[in-house]
């Protein structure tokens, strides 16, 4: 959840595999990279309610489930951790499929796909209307991502 348990982990991996090592006769050569890392998804609060008052005013089904369900590795993460950030996804309907499989593809690109990926446009254009329009809103936001990097 955290870069602090990854390098933890790491650590642990990597004495885990000198013990292997030890016992077995050999030696052990690992680096342990955390440049390329992709880091834990910070959401920013005040931009997802905005983002949320825009699905709203456009009639868009709003379904969020608990947050620490589909998590996965992904970019993302570290564009949040340097600037505040939104990581919706919008259901398309009729589609079970899961990301990034061949039946998610077919769903993407169909009517339906396209439909829900135009609505998603119009809500994040509204959101980024919202944003530039109102300072207080900006404020917010910086401040609650500046409050998150000092944790």
């Amino acid at each position: 959840m955290t870069m602090a348990e990854t390098r933890a982990l790491a650590r642990r991996i990597r004495a885990c595999a000198q013990g292997a090592a030890q016992a077995t006769g050999s030696r052990l050569r690992a680096k342990i990279f955390y440049k390329d890392a992709y880091e834990p998804f910070a959401p920013n609060r005040a931009l997802g309610e905005t983002f949320t008052r825009a699905l709203q005013q456009l009639n868009i089904p709003i379904q969020q489930g608990p947050e620490d369900q589909e998590m996965g590795s992904t970019d993302v993460g570290n564009v949040s951790s340097r600037a505040p950030t939104l990581h919706p996804t919008l259901a398309i309907p009729g589609n079970d499929a899961a990301c990034h499989s061949p039946g998610f593809v077919l769903a993407a690109g169909s009517d339906a796909g396209m439909e829900t990926m135009l609505r998603a446009v119009q809500a994040l254009a509204l959101t980024g209307v919202e944003v530039l329009r109102n300072p207080r809103l900006r404020q917010k936001m910086r401040e609650e991502f500046l409050a998150r990097r000092r944790r």
